[in-house]
């Protein structure tokens, strides 16, 4: 039994990968056998399927996220304060 199966994605990216001949003779023979009508779906479902398995990257991915959406709150804090007037002035010699 395949370990993934086909799914509909949302919005796509055209892309041109190289693969060595053996590899993409391999991939062929993959989609024939899960079913995948469209080879670059079953490229898609194969990443997703690696990239849920990697522990390493699921905690990389996780700290990405969370340190950009602190990076987010930051600006919305900066940009939400208001300009503070200065009451100090400036004397010349």
């Amino acid at each position: 039994m395949a370990l993934i199966k086909p799914k509909s994605s949302g919005k796509t990216k055209k892309i041109n990968v190289k693969f060595p001949e053996e590899i993409h003779n391999e991939l062929l023979q993959y989609q024939k056998y899960t079913g995948f009508s469209d080879f670059g779906e079953m490229l898609v479902e194969i990443s997703r399927y690696v990239m849920s398995k990697d522990k390493e990257f699921t905690k990389y991915k996780n700290n990405a996220i969370a340190t950009e959406s602190a990076n987010e709150n930051k600006e919305t804090l900066n940009s939400n304060k208001e300009p503070q007037s200065s009451n100090a002035t400036a004397t010349a010699e």
